[in-house]
């Protein structure tokens, strides 16, 4: 799995380690990464089991698992992040 950029938080199979990764980019707080983990690995949920798990009994390969997430762009201009949140006066 390749480092997240800066912004980015991401989950992937790392070949190497022959497991789930987790990466978090520059102004990324490393909690954040610990959130994902726990919703991939940890947290048993109403399945009663990680979705990690669940996913693997499902008939799921997590070998091919993907997963990526960037920060909200804040202030400057309108580059398609703010999903048109403005206030309206």
């Amino acid at each position: 799995m390749r480092r997240a950029k800066p912004g980015e938080l991401k989950a992937g199979w790392s070949l190497k380690e022959r497991d789930i990764q987790f990466s978090w980019g520059q102004g990324v707080e490393r909690s954040d990464g610990r959130i994902l983990f726990d919703a991939f690995c940890f947290s048993k949920g109403t399945l009663g089991t990680t979705l990690v798990n669940e996913l693997e009994k499902r008939g799921y390969d997590i070998t091919t698992l993907k997963f990526s997430i960037m920060k909200k762009v804040t202030g400057g201009g309108n580059n398609g992040t703010d999903n048109g949140n403005k206030n309206q006066t």
